[in-house]
């Protein structure tokens, strides 16, 4: 009896490592269609810059678009994939994506940057890295944000997060462009109080966007604390 258990563990087994075999050799990766590149203005070289790309999977076989990503001598060359796995039934719709590429600490710079996808030619766009420190974005103190969302009917962005005490409130929200497609929105924390208790307090805050590029599909870039920031794409 106790064999008997064995070789049905061992068979159970052996299937199983076998259907995670064939998974992942029937699993690839393909090219996907890429149709908006974005490239937020105000990074320096101490920040964690950011290219943000939308497009789309052709059917529900595709998951996990990734970057792969090549930078060298102010040239950045970028191949959007996704895995592609075509065991059982693949659904026909599309699936969009947005795809936040984290590029790290640059040198500043112009970046060239070519984005190869399932297009017929690659789209090529640049980014500018500033000094250490003489990016807009580092002028102010932002919260740590958690949740973005774009309310159509009034044209507002909602924005909560965290701020570090409460001495500090969430005021405003300064708004600028790259003049193409992209929107940066600057969350400011503002002292108001020299009692300043070490304790994360969540906070938001609502405001109405301006619509301040030509570009029908945007994309709205919002800062955050801890280098980090959230990305939303809209059409207005």
């Amino acid at each position: 009896m106790k064999i008997l258990k064995m070789v049905n563990c061992l068979s159970l087994a052996g299937l199983l490592l076998s259907s995670y075999g064939h998974d992942v050799l029937a699993a690839e990766k393909r090219s996907i269609p890429v149709q908006n590149v974005y490239t937020p203005a105000g990074f320096d070289s101490n920040d964690n810059s950011q290219i943000v790309i939308s497009g789309y999977m052709p059917n529900y076989c595709y998951n996990t678009p990734q970057a792969q990503v090549d930078t060298s001598n102010y040239k950045i060359t970028v191949n959007m994939q996704a895995n592609f796995n075509e065991e059982g039934y693949c659904q026909e719709a599309i699936k969009e994506y947005l795809h936040v590429l984290d590029l790290g600490k640059m040198k500043p710079g112009r970046y060239q940057i070519t984005i190869y996808g399932d297009n017929e030619f690659p789209i090529e766009e640049e980014i500018e890295i500033a000094a250490p420190n003489a990016g807009e974005i580092d002028r102010y103190q932002y919260p740590v944000i958690h949740k973005v969302s774009y309310n159509h009917a009034d044209k507002s962005l909602l924005i909560k997060g965290f701020k570090p005490s409460s001495c500090y409130e969430l005021t405003d929200v300064e708004f600028y462009s790259d003049r193409k497609n992209t929107i940066i929105a600057l969350p400011i924390l503002e002292k108001v109080s020299d009692f300043c208790p070490r304790k994360m307090v969540e906070t938001e805050i609502s405001i109405e966007t301006p619509r301040l590029v030509n570009s029908l599909q945007t994309l709205i870039h919002i800062r955050s604390e801890k280098k980090d920031s959230k990305n939303l794409e809209v059409i207005f």
